[in-house]
């Protein structure tokens, strides 16, 4: 409004823009306008892991000395002598019911009866599936699924006695394989 209590009609114009063209998935332009696809293939490369059960490779870390990362021979299917299969000990002792592991030889027993089910667990911190094997938490309708070693990482209480694990939310009571 100006001073003498009028209105002015100011009219605005709309500024017309140019149109953004948007990117095509999966392909990338470069300076010679060529059109180079950036598709990754839908199976990941057979990339030998140092443990069959996760997809942690912890052999030139700090605790590839520590009693629970210990790695453990497998007698199983598929285990040739260029390329042995062999699981962390930690790992192994999650699946009570399947894995018979003799320490006095470390060696692992069993590891081919681990189900396809518990193979295509989505792993709750690294969140891979179909890479090892998960284990489920031991509290009655949880479904949070884990590889043994991203199970320490999350706080996962284990009770090695007992052959149960539980998830950070459903933790009890010390137990006798509470960490220190």
């Amino acid at each position: 409004a100006d001073s003498d209590g009028s209105i002015e009609v100011v009219k605005v114009e709309k500024i017309q823009r140019k149109c953004r063209k948007r990117k095509q998935d999966n392909v990338h332009t470069t300076n010679t306008h060529e059109r180079v696809s950036t598709k990754r293939p839908h199976k990941q490369p057979d990339i030998p892991h140092e443990c069959a059960l996760c997809p942690n490779t912890l052999q030139h870390t700090k605790y590839s000395h520590s009693a629970l990362f210990e790695l453990l021979q497998a007698d199983t299917y598929g285990t040739t002598p260029e390329r042995p299969r062999r699981v962390h000990k930690i790992c192994a002792s999650m699946f009570p019911h399947q894995l018979k592991c003799d320490f006095k030889t470390n060696t692992v027993h069993g590891l081919d009866d681990i189900t396809k089910n518990q193979k295509k667990l989505r792993c709750g911190v690294c969140r891979q599936s179909e890479m090892g094997a998960c284990f489920q938490c031991s509290y009655k309708k949880c479904t949070r699924a884990l590889h043994g070693n991203c199970g320490l990482v999350d706080g996962v209480q284990y009770d090695f006695d007992s052959g149960e694990a539980f998830c950070k939310f459903h933790r009890q009571g010390p137990t006798s394989a509470e960490f220190k």
